[in-house]
């Protein structure tokens, strides 16, 4: 044989080539099969809470650009797909609404909006609501209807949300985690942090 080509694989492939692929291509199986199994204990873990779920329409070309193949690892459009169809299958929906008419993280239930930056994860405005940014977004998406934030509607409800919000919050807190990313992303402070 002469020398390879650039660019061109070899069409003919040692037993052992074919012995190391066979085990890859089964390591990948059991991946999307143990992802699968995970992703529907998840969603029925959901769907045990609600059928009625209201969700942001997200990029997820975006998060594969932004976090590489992690994204593929978790799935998470495949995760939605399988909340779907549990939603639909029990008499429920799946409602997605776009990010950009909406911007539950910028948002406050007092009409203002400001712009956060990615690593800020506590909503505190000065009105003197103070949530953890996540809980606050999921809070306000109850609130979408037809594409719009109904920031009146979110404002009247608050009272009664905001110590289930704050309880989740020091749940989350007090949880033993695996590592401090999950805690830091939650927008737990390093001095309130139990590992």
């Amino acid at each position: 044989m002469g020398r390879a080509i650039k660019g061109k694989r070899p069409v003919n492939k040692s037993r052992h080539q074919q012995k190391t692929q066979a085990q890859l291509a089964e390591l990948f199986r059991r991946e999307t099969a143990h992802r699968k199994t995970l992703h529907g204990q998840l969603a029925n873990q959901v769907i045990a809470i609600g059928i009625h779920i209201h969700t942001e329409k997200l990029s997820y070309q975006s998060f594969q650009k932004m976090y590489g193949k992690s994204v593929s690892v978790r799935a998470p459009r495949t995760f939605l797909s399988i909340v779907t169809r549990k939603a639909e299958s029990a008499g429920g929906y799946v409602d997605e609404f776009p990010t950009r008419t909406t911007a539950l993280s910028q948002v406050c239930i007092c009409g203002r909006r400001r712009k956060k930056r990615l690593s800020e994860r506590v909503h505190a405005c000065t009105c003197g609501v103070i949530a953890q940014r996540d809980l606050f977004s999921a809070f306000l998406a109850r609130h979408v209807k037809d594409n719009v934030l109904q920031v009146t509607e979110a404002y009247e409800s608050w009272s009664g949300a905001e110590p289930l919000l704050q309880t989740a919050w020091r749940q989350a807190i007090n949880q033993p985690a695996s590592g401090r990313q999950m805690l830091s992303s939650f927008g737990v402070p390093e001095s309130e942090r139990v590992v």
